[in-house]
């Protein structure tokens, strides 16, 4: 469960730089 945590926290991140990005 905490492996799911973390690829969670991974793809927030990914969603944060992607709107940085894009925005």
């Amino acid at each position: 469960m905490a492996n799911f945590n973390t690829l969670i926290k991974r793809k927030q991140y990914i969603w944060l730089g992607l709107i940085l990005a894009g925005g």
